[in-house]
């Protein structure tokens, strides 16, 4: 570097430093004159507003969750020889009571759980496919729709971010069979 590498740095600093202080002026008047293109509510700036959009969020998701508690029950498949069903059993017992959620259990042999009625039947783990444990499914209370929720370990804000995530898919589904109906009762 020479004195005159080293100006010609610094020029070629103020001068992007002159443009960003021009580009951040029209960026404020743009704010001031076209107020729909900043939209605070959806994507909020400040830390009260972030705060405030997440509790109603997190409501809005607690609701989700229980009304797909109200329309389906869980079922979890487990072995007791498995470590991620023994960890994850606790986990399922707290989402289900905080959230409504029935949950039975099936056993690969004959085990009994600790917190969930148990059945022992390794046919239907083979006739569903199932190959991992633990596997929780959700299935519909007149049994006409059932999907796997999770598999594995998980944490009790995965289960909720899975159950939302299911209950917004479903809601799309009932859309689109609603929509389907109309067009077909014209």
């Amino acid at each position: 570097p020479t004195p005159e590498n080293v100006k010609a740095y610094r020029d070629k600093e103020k001068q992007m430093w002159d443009q960003a202080d021009s580009l951040h002026a029209a960026w404020n008047t743009a704010n001031l004159l076209y107020p729909e293109q900043r939209d605070l509510i959806n994507n909020p700036v400040n830390v009260h507003a972030v705060k405030a959009k997440r509790a109603i969020e997190e409501e809005e998701n607690t609701k989700k969750i229980k009304e797909l508690a109200k329309e389906f029950d869980l079922v979890l498949f487990f072995s007791d020889s498995c470590r991620y069903c023994a960890l994850l059993s606790p986990v399922l017992k707290s989402f289900g009571e905080i959230y409504g959620f029935h949950i039975d259990a099936v056993s690969s042999n004959n085990a009994k759980h600790e917190h969930f009625k148990t059945v022992a039947s390794p046919e239907l783990i083979e006739r569903l496919g199932i190959t991992a444990f633990p596997t929780v499914i959700a299935v519909s209370h007149d049994s006409k729709t059932a999907f796997e929720l999770i598999r594995g370990f998980v944490s009790l804000s995965e289960l909720e971010e899975y159950s939302v995530l299911a209950a917004l898919y479903l809601e799309g589904a009932k859309s689109k069979e609603r929509k389907t109906s109309k067009l077909i009762s014209k």
